[in-house]
């Protein structure tokens, strides 16, 4: 992924990134049963 967003954007692209990984962990952990 390439990113030509300045620093200040970073804070809450971390967070974003936090929240799709807690989305993707339950919906693997969904399809797992």
């Amino acid at each position: 992924m390439t990113s030509n967003s300045p620093i200040g954007l970073e804070g809450s692209d971390l967070s974003s990134i936090n929240t799709m990984m807690s989305a993707v962990m339950s919906v693997a952990s969904v399809t797992e049963n």
